[in-house]
């Protein structure tokens, strides 16, 4: 039975969506893999989970998507794929008005902790889960992640590369060094994670401290000690807005998941022309979504790095009139 926790985990899950075949038949030897997402990265995660499929049609997976928005039309997208692929996704519903109470920041909106929730909600389900965020493509095969043994640690994970460590690290996680890892990718054990009362854990240190990575600082002071250091190849990052600067990142060929962080994501309508969002592409191409428009800016924030990108590109009068845009949020909303 899962243990009640400040999240209260059963509580915040107000509904939950099976989407598969009836007809579908699963064994015990299933990989489960989960999103945390708001409204704005849904497309995200569907897209992830079907770059996932796209290169594993031989394991047999399980999706979780942990939201607090899914309509009629989000249904009929996450049926269709579940469909198509012949995989099984659950949807599950969250109350977030307790949530919305804990640390943000602009970057980081309180959908950060729907992957605290889930781990908690899991634990009594599944012993093992793969956290994905949805700004994460997946180009390979993940069998050998599957196959990782915890023994006594709880989770694995990447490092963070050195320059972004250099920019965000706090003062509390200073002394992490180099065992500082990027929790938008982590193999969880359920059952271990459950135990050590982590999500808890996390909640208290964020409401004494103030940590510019919320939760992610927190799960690294919590963890010092419990987490396998894995391969980059198993969460690469790739910044699109690095094409500003006009630095090229190289995918290589032995990457698996792609992380796209930053503020334009390949989802945005002014990042399709980059090679690096190509792996996005492809997989909404073979995705429910392949008729979805790329998302338009809608935020001051939004509108100004489409103008930084539509300059670079030389298309002077869409950056003029987002340029516009950018200013007129900034003033008067």
């Amino acid at each position: 039975m899962i243990r009640e926790s400040a999240f209260e985990a059963t509580k915040l899950v107000t509904k939950i969506v099976n989407l598969a075949d009836e007809k579908l038949s699963y064994s015990d030897n299933v990989f489960n893999i989960a999103y945390g997402v708001d409204k704005n990265f849904l497309f995200g995660a569907g897209v992830s989970i079907t770059s996932i499929l796209m290169h594993n049609k031989d394991i047999v997976l399980h999706f979780h998507v942990f939201t607090d928005f899914f309509d009629g039309e989000q249904k009929s997208l996450f049926s269709q794929l579940a469909k198509k692929y012949n995989t099984k996704i659950t949807i599950y519903l969250l109350e977030c008005e307790e949530l919305k109470k804990l640390p943000t920041t602009p970057n980081w909106s309180y959908a950060t902790y729907f992957r605290l929730i889930l781990v908690d909600y899991l634990s009594s389900i599944i012993d093992k889960v793969l956290y994905l965020d949805a700004d994460i493509v997946c180009k390979g095969n993940i069998t050998s992640l599957t196959k990782i043994n915890f023994n006594n640690n709880q989770i694995a994970a990447v490092v963070a590369d050195s320059d972004r460590k250099k920019r965000n690290k706090s003062p509390d996680t200073h002394s992490l060094n180099e065992n500082y890892f990027n929790a938008g990718l982590m193999l969880i054990s359920t059952s271990q994670w459950f135990k050590s009362d982590v999500s808890n854990k996390a909640i208290e240190l964020l409401s004494k401290k103030i940590l510019p990575y919320l939760d992610q600082d927190a799960l690294n002071l919590i963890l010092i000690d419990k987490t396998i250091f894995i391969d980059s190849k198993w969460n690469t990052f790739c910044k699109i807005d690095y094409g500003l600067r006009k630095k090229i990142q190289k995918i290589n060929d032995s990457v698996v998941f792609i992380h796209y962080i930053g503020v334009t994501k390949p989802w945005h309508e002014w990042a399709t022309n980059y090679p690096s969002s190509k792996y996005f592409i492809d997989a909404k191409n073979a995705s429910p979504w392949i008729g979805k428009p790329q998302v338009k800016a809608n935020k001051s924030h939004l509108f100004k790095y489409k103008y930084k990108h539509t300059f670079y590109q030389k298309k002077y009068l869409t950056a003029i009139l987002a340029y516009l845009n950018y200013l007129w949020r900034r003033i008067f909303v």
